[in-house]
């Protein structure tokens, strides 16, 4: 045990010294086996690359891929004609629109960042030009963009699948009633908001303008269906959905929309290799790093700390999403799954809690995460497109906040948000 204090010690020093996390993971875990354990380096090297070997993880590029070729093509574009369709006409409409399209988004890239910068790219000229209020505009857009990791698929959903056991295509059903939920709040907010501020209204231009926005968009429509409908059905895995959504909108966007130039291609390949590599040399450090707190008996020791102080299940989740907003704010979502996911997955089963409604819980607990400083990736993007200081997003994003801990409580404790879709689907 003291060993683990000192390494504990060694790595929030790190942290709080601003060092990458993932080389912050890396010297811990490599001090704490190399004199604490007397494990050979070669043994260490061994272990890191067999937790990145992994088939799962493939889906994890493929998706990327998939968000990137849409970011940069067309077909980010026509789900936002088409929300704008189906929701513009009515009180704060195009807010609705931002809101729905970020969900539409987030339903083929599985990532927040790549759906603000997408879907933020249009709405955020296109609402302050409508008349709304900047600080609302990029609030509830800048906020909105963590569909993309709530709504299936989720890139983060299926590192929890992986280190939790159970099964992707379930995680991913779970996610739909919590990002409807979502997107429900928003959109009574952006309503309450226009009546409020008064904003000019679109008129209903008809039926006939739905089935046109569909038709003109359904190239990019039918993507999120193909996902679904083959990972549901079992005619595909989440890996194989990613290869098929990258494949489809590489199409798509090179043959239909023709937007694509080879140029972006190559970009597209390398930012989605360089983001993949981030991603998954995070994942070696901390599941090093989980390696040494097994070998400590951290988790068991954990489990029977949190039993003798805690009794109820009901408290026990309170506790747990305090302790994810918090490891939110300062660490990345991979990271804080890859290392948490060992210490709380023991108490699930003594709190008799469904690991699948437990991990909607901490995807959303740690998406929060994009929009709360000092990480806040989301706020920095945001801050860069709409060339606002950091502060200034925060201020803007404070509503969509307080939304979001109301729309956690809910799906926190009425379970059955979460498990409808997974038990109808897989029995």
């Amino acid at each position: 045990m003291p060993s683990f204090i000192i390494i504990t010690l060694a790595l929030f020093g790190m942290f709080f010294l601003s060092v990458p996390i993932f080389i912050s993971l890396f010297l811990t875990s490599f001090i704490a086996f190399l004199f604490f354990t007397g494990t050979s380096i070669v043994v260490i090297g061994q272990d890191m690359f067999s937790k990145v070997d992994s088939y799962t993880l493939l889906a994890v590029l493929f998706f990327i891929i998939a968000g990137n070729i849409m970011g940069k093509g067309k077909i980010s574009e026509k789900l936002i004609n088409f929300a704008n369709a189906l929701v513009g006409y009515l009180p704060g409409g195009l807010a609705m629109a931002g809101t729905t399209a970020c969900g539409l988004f987030g339903a083929i890239s599985g990532a927040a960042t790549p759906t603000l910068v997408a879907i933020g790219g249009v709405m955020f000229p296109s609402l302050v030009k409508s008349g709304y209020k900047k600080r609302f505009s990029i609030g509830i857009i800048t906020s909105s963009a963590i569909l993309g990791i709530i709504i299936p698929p989720s890139i983060p959903m299926i590192f929890y699948a992986m280190l939790s056991d159970v099964s992707v295509g379930k995680m991913f059903a779970a996610g739909f009633i919590p990002g409807i939920i979502l997107i429900i709040i928003w959109c009574i907010y952006s309503a309450i908001h226009a009546r409020r501020s008064r904003y000019q209204r679109i008129s209903f231009k008809g039926f006939r303008f739905i089935l046109f926005s569909i038709k003109d968009g359904i190239w990019a429509l039918v993507l999120p269906l193909i996902i679904f409908v083959g990972i549901f059905s079992g005619v595909f895995s989440a890996t194989e959905a990613g290869a098929v959504a990258s494949v489809y909108a590489l199409f798509v966007e090179l043959f239909i929309y023709r937007e694509l130039t080879k140029t972006d291609l190559w970009n597209i390949m390398v930012e989605s290799g360089v983001i993949t590599a981030s991603f998954l040399i995070i994942v070696a450090a901390a599941s090093t790093f989980t390696d040494y707190l097994a070998l400590e008996e951290i988790p068991l020791k954990v489990t029977a700390a949190v039993i003798s102080i805690i009794k109820s299940k009901w408290i026990f989740v309170l506790f747990v999403n305090l302790i994810l907003l918090i490891v939110g704010t300062f660490i990345d979502v991979i990271s804080a799954i890859v290392l948490l996911c060992p210490i709380f997955i023991p108490l699930l089963v003594q709190f008799k809690i469904d690991p699948i409604h437990f991990g909607i819980i901490m995807v959303l607990n740690l998406g929060i995460g994009y929009i709360t400083p000092p990480l806040g990736l989301n706020l920095f993007v945001s801050a860069a497109m709409n060339k606002e200081p950091v502060y200034e997003i925060s201020k803007a994003i404070l509503p969509s906040f307080i939304l979001l801990i109301i729309a956690l409580l809910i799906i926190t404790y009425i379970p059955k948000f979460t498990l409808f879709i997974p038990n109808l689907l897989f029995k």
